[in-house]
């Protein structure tokens, strides 16, 4: 796995798991990300919004 963070900041802004690459962005405060993408070899599946419940998981 490869991780890439944003900036100077220890939030990830994207992982790499062989072909899978998951990318994050708006992160929050707690370093939840707002938005994403995950991409299988040509295929990617966006999520424009994410929401995290007061349990930290989070719903699209």
């Amino acid at each position: 796995m490869i991780y890439s963070y944003n900036g100077t900041s220890d939030f990830v802004s994207s992982v790499t798991a062989g072909s899978n690459v998951y990318s994050y962005g708006n992160c929050d405060a707690l370093g939840r990300p707002g938005t994403g993408t995950q991409s299988v070899g040509t295929q990617s599946w966006t999520f424009p919004s994410v929401v995290w419940t007061p349990q930290g998981k989070w719903r699209r």
